[in-house]
């Protein structure tokens, strides 16, 4: 049984493995992204509103490829400054802090066909963002404002996978285990022969009487 119980295990393992799919590279795509603020719905990544710095991507426009070599979107008002840099399987959101003094609640959206079926899971979070989500193509975050430090840099950090979050794959793992252990317990019987046994006692003493 243990020899049994142990190749099931091993075969488990190795099936969980081979059907988590591998991460594709969002280098190269496309991803359109969305800066307001409370009780504004301009969208401040666009440069037409005058706070694209030199140096961003969005320079040129809203939608931009995704380059390892540059940062994507970049926000400037004299107060402070918001990036959004993103890499092959991740995005890193700066608040520099320009100015002391309180800053506005602000959500930031970006759309990429690439983000379809993955995960977002947070690695750091300094900001700190109120909530956070990837539903379908679109990652949103949202960051309640705050009243930070003159030179701060706030920042928050995101991996986007195609496996969930450990808490998720853990879970799946354990419903697993208990679902095969459950299989593999052997059922409690008693041999035929013993059965034959006490039926043949019982008529033997019946006839006795």
């Amino acid at each position: 049984m243990r020899t049994k119980l142990s190749t099931f295990l091993s075969a488990a393992v190795i099936l969980a493995v081979l059907s988590v799919p591998g991460n594709a590279t969002l280098v190269g795509t496309a991803v359109t992204a969305s800066l307001t603020f409370s009780g504004d719905p301009s969208n401040y990544f666009d440069p037409g509103y005058g706070f694209v710095p030199a140096g961003f991507l969005n320079l040129s426009g809203t939608t931009v490829t995704v380059s390892d070599s540059a940062i994507e979107f970049g926000y400037d008002d004299g107060a402070s400054r918001i990036s959004a840099n993103f890499s092959a399987s991740s995005v890193t959101i700066n608040d520099l802090i320009e100015l002391s003094g309180l800053t506005n609640a602000f959500r930031l959206t970006f759309r990429d066909a690439a983000f379809t079926g993955q995960h977002l899971v947070a690695d750091a979070d300094s900001l700190p963002l109120s909530d956070y989500s990837l539903i379908g193509d679109v990652i949103t975050l949202d960051y309640p404002g705050g009243n930070p430090s003159q030179g701060q840099t706030l920042a928050a950090v995101f991996t986007i996978t195609s496996a969930p979050e450990p808490s998720t794959l853990g879970f799946i793992a354990i419903s697993a285990l208990l679902s095969l252990a459950l299989f593999l317990t052997p059922t409690t019987t008693k041999p035929c022969g013993t059965l034959d046994k006490a039926s043949t006692l019982r008529k033997q003493r019946a006839s006795a009487r």
